[in-house]
């Protein structure tokens, strides 16, 4: 700015002052030389300075280099670290999720469109008995190959598929897959275990006061036997149930299946049977360990189940238990036990919780009945009394008991002048005054009570004299009662036309019934010529050397022939018996896989049915029509049991009229024992030597052909004995006595129609009788998957002690069910169920029970098959009396859901109702 000034250019002194293009040439032609001078020192400093900076960063970069390599390195260990920690977690976690327990909550997953084969889906894993893991789809995938699924072999139609709907859990235990390639993506690691597979009690939201009011309950899925309840932070349980839904029906607007509440089975849960109708309270928070809730549940409603119930019982107390009975039942149940009073408000007795409650309660209602009693003895009785019907009755009372009443007087007076005179010796001479005393009083008393009874005896004489009135009254009842008896008369003459209907009709059955034996016996006629006329030439030799004898002896020329030599061929060297220990419900599945390998499909209850009545009966027999399947069963069942030697298949035929058929005779003419076509004695006798540990079967196969007692006679009078004491007589020389072996066992096949024989009730009520029909059977298109080969047989002794235990009994309410049923049939029909058939009842429960509550999800279903089996086989009779008391027991099996027997009870009424005539056998 100087510079400018100087050459007498002015401008402002300001920084930001501009200028002209004059201005700035000036100043540019004095100063370049400068500027060019300062613009080159200023790149090199600024080349100074970036290189310091290059340097400077290079520096840093070794340093963040150095650094990072040392980080990087850190970080390398702490990677691998991590690894370990989390390859040693999901070890861990496998080893949580792939345990010794191998059981599962699963849901029935996906179809393989085979009845054997499917694939259920896991949602959860067991850690111990009730505490499980949720699986999510990352360790489903994870741990179950195949989807995350696991693979049923075998009845998946039938265990799963039928008893439970898509969206509901249960539980079931698997093992590894024998199958299994890591390499194939669709090979499936593990495999359900046959019959493992168990329902889940449901836990629902209810007040628990409706619910036992009501007496019953709504559930979204059907078969289940027991159920919680959770009312407010309580839950209420196990509550037993029976489905009681119509055919099964769902309930089209609440999508639901109706249960009645009833009592528990207690011996499933490793209870007292005191605790049948008494219900336990927990805390919610108590018992959560136990419960596992379903997100996705029916109509995508949140479900929840309780996993263990045996383990729920066993590991938690309840805060409190209820009664769920009648005042009735308790005192019952109390006054059955002779259960003390109390004593200074402690119950004495050893009791269990159950029956302390009990007590409790009946103490207090015999507390309040006490109170009703005093109140209608000071209130009701004494006001009573002073009306003129009182007084009557009293007048009445005692002129009837007048001696009573005096004697009882003097008595009692006695009494308290006794009591009076042992008070003291020191009041002796005071007690002998008041004595006096007293005795004059009750003289005095005493003539009093005499004058009343002389004027009731005066009122007595008044009253004869209106006996005139009476008379007439007399009379007029006899006139109308002559009139009632005329009108008796009419009806027992109407009643007799009724039957005598009846009877025709009776009549026109059995001559039709006649007319076809006629026809049949002509039809058997004319086969019976046509088969003598194909008689071969070695049977009419045979014939010819029989009668041999009988020719010599007429001629003089008889010899007696040789002793029987040996006639026992019998060998069962080398019989195989299995290994492994046995239990009901292996040999269950081991026969169900056995008999679907040989095209029969049963459910397993139909199973469990049969062998418990094969090893507990000497004679089972089975009934159904022809085709079903009897015989084949029979064999099915003698080759599943013992070898091929040890079964007799006897085709029972007309005119088999005694003992001879199966047990032979001896020979009059040449002293020689006629042993029976079959084998049977000889193979009874080498049994009895060779002792094997493998049943005798003997299949009567057509056996009511003819009357079954008339040639199993022998064997109808040893069947109550024990096996030590049954023996059988025989001709034969050496086995005179012939020992009947714990082993044998006789199954019969029977048809029911005109051209067979009716059983007789001394056999129905020693056997039971099986009911073959197309519901025992199930049927499906595609063939049998069952790989199956006998490997042995099952050591006899050993399932005997199973289904024959020494001590067996029912239940309390299995006991109100059978005598409400008894009841009916002795009143209503005559019918009486014998001691020997009780106990045969008793023995089939106390085994099957169990049982058939897992694979019925009914706790009545062993009585139902019972009744079934042993009961209705009776039942035999005509008229409207008698199809009355079948509408009873229907109502009775319906309360109970006793399914089977209402069902047999039907068929009985639709039969008979033409003719009003109702037989089981009909």
């Amino acid at each position: 700015m100087g510079f400018l000034s100087e050459n007498g250019i002015e401008i402002e002194h300001r920084p930001t002052t501009k200028l002209n293009e004059l201005e700035y040439f000036i100043l540019l032609k004095e100063f370049k030389k400068d500027a060019f001078k300062r613009m080159a020192t200023k790149d090199v400093m600024g080349e100074l300075i970036k290189s310091r900076k290059l340097n400077q960063l290079e520096k840093e970069k070794h340093k963040l280099l150095k650094k990072g390599a040392v980080l990087e390195e850190h970080t390398k260990n702490q990677v691998v670290e991590l690894n370990k920690a989390q390859n040693k977690k999901m070890i861990n976690y496998e080893e949580q999720i792939i345990n010794d327990y191998k059981a599962l909550i699963v849901s029935s997953g996906n179809d393989s469109g085979n009845p054997d084969k499917g694939y259920p889906k896991p949602q959860c894993v067991f850690v111990n008995e009730y505490e499980v893991i949720r699986l999510n789809k990352t360790l489903r995938d994870e741990y179950f190959p195949n989807s995350g699924h696991l693979i049923a072999l075998t009845n998946y139609t039938r265990d799963i598929k039928e008893r439970f709907e898509s969206t509901e859990f249960f539980k079931l235990k698997y093992q590894n897959s024998k199958n299994f390639f890591a390499e194939d993506y669709y090979s499936v690691k593990y495999e359900v275990v046959s019959q493992s597979v168990e329902k889940l009690s449901l836990l629902i939201d209810k007040n628990i006061d409706v619910v036992l009011a009501k007496g019953e309950l709504e559930l979204p899925y059907k078969y289940h036997s027991s159920v919680y309840v959770k009312t407010n932070s309580k839950i209420y349980g196990p509550i037993a149930i029976v489905d009681v839904t119509e055919e099964d029906v769902l309930l089209e607007d609440e999508m639901t299946y109706k249960y009645k509440v009833q009592s528990l089975l207690t011996s499933s849960l490793g209870l007292d049977k005191d605790y049948e109708d008494v219900i336990h309270v927990f805390e919610e928070s108590g018992v959560e360990k136990y419960i596992i809730n379903n997100s996705y549940g029916k109509n995508d409603s949140e479900e929840f189940y309780i996993t263990n119930t045996v383990e729920l019982l066993k590991n938690i107390d309840p805060i409190e238990l209820i009664l769920n009975e009648t005042l009735d039942t308790t005192i019952k149940i109390i006054e059955e036990k002779h259960l003390p009073e109390k004593e200074n408000d402690v119950v004495v007795a050893d009791l269990n919780e159950a029956n302390k409650i009990r007590f409790e309660k009946y103490l207090e209602s015999k507390a309040k009945s006490d109170k009703w009693l005093s109140f209608l003895e000071n209130k009701i009785l004494s006001k009573y009394l002073k009306t003129n019907e009182g007084k009557q009755f009293v007048e009445n009372y005692v002129e009837n008991h007048r001696e009573q009443i005096i004697e009882s007087k003097i008595k009692e007076l006695n009494n308290v002048a006794e009591e009076k005179v042992k008070e003291g010796i020191s009041n002796l001479e005071l007690e002998k005054e008041n004595i006096i005393d007293s005795i004059n009083a009750s003289k005095k008393e005493k003539g009093n009570l005499e004058l009343e009874i002389k004027k009731l005896s005066n009122e007595r004489e008044s009253i004869i004299l209106k006996s005139d009135d009476l008379e007439k009254l007399i009379n007029e009842i006899e006139s109308k009662t002559k009139e009632l008896d005329l009108l008796n008369d009419y009806e027992a003459i109407y009643n007799s036309v009724e039957e005598k209907e009846a009877r025709e009709k009776e009549l026109d059955i059995i001559i039709n019934n006649a007319q076809n034996k006629l026809k049949n016996f002509e039809h058997q006629e004319k086969e019976i010529k046509t088969e003598l006329a194909k008689t071969s030439e070695d049977l009419i030799i045979k014939r010819i050397g029989e009668i041999q004898p009988y020719f010599e002896l007429m001629n003089g020329s008889y010899t007696k022939h040789k002793e029987n030599g040996d006639i026992f061929p019998l060998e069962l060297n080398g019989v195989v018996f299995k290994d492994s220990e046995t239990s009901l419900s292996k040999l269950i599945e081991d026969l169900d896989n056995f008999l679907q390998a040989n095209g029969r499909r049963y459910r397993q209850e139909e199973i469990l049915n049969i062998i418990t009545l094969y090893f507990q009966n000497f004679l089972v027999i089975f009934s159904g029509l022809p085709g079903i399947g009897k015989t084949s069963l029979c064999n099915l069942i003698s080759q599943f049991f013992t070898p091929k030697k040890c079964f007799l298949e006897l085709a029972v035929s007309k005119g088999w009229n005694s003992r001879k058929v199966l047990l032979g005779y001896n020979n009059p003419i040449n002293n020689i024992y006629q042993f029976d076509e079959f084998g049977f004695v000889k193979t009874l006798i080498k049994y009895n030597k060779l002792n094997p540990n493998v049943p005798l079967n003997i299949l009567l196969d057509e056996a009511n052909l003819s009357p079954i007692e008339y040639y199993w006679s022998d064997f109808i009078s040893i069947y109550d004995k024990s096996s030590l004491e049954r023996s059988i007589k025989l001709e034969l020389k050496g086995y005179e006595e012939l020992n009947v072996p714990n082993n044998l066992r006789f199954m019969a096949t029977i048809n029911n129609d005109h051209t067979t024989e009716r059983l007789s009730p001394r056999l129905i009520d020693r056997a039971p009788i099986i009911t073959l029909d197309s519901d025992n059977l199930r049927v499906f298109d595609t063939p049998n998957s069952v790989d199956y080969t006998l490997e042995g047989y099952y050591d006899f002794s050993e399932i005997e002690k199973l289904m024959n235990p020494l001590v067996y009994s029912l239940l309390s309410k299995e006991e109100e069910i059978l005598k409400e049923i008894f009841k009916i049939l002795k009143d209503e029909g005559a019918i009486v169920i014998s001691l020997r058939k009780v106990n045969s009842i008793k023995k089939y429960c106390s085994v099957s029970r169990e049982l058939m509550l897992k694979y019925t999800s009914n706790q009545y279903s062993h009585i139902d098959y019972a009744i079934t089996q042993f009961v209705l086989p009776q039942l035999h009779g005509q008229g409207k009396a008698f199809e009355s008391m079948l509408n009873e027991l229907i109502e009775v099996f319906k309360k109970y859901q006793l399914s089977k027997s209402s069902k047999t009870i039907k068929k009985i009424k639709e039969k008979g109702a033409g003719f009003q005539v109702f037989s089981f056998f009909n």
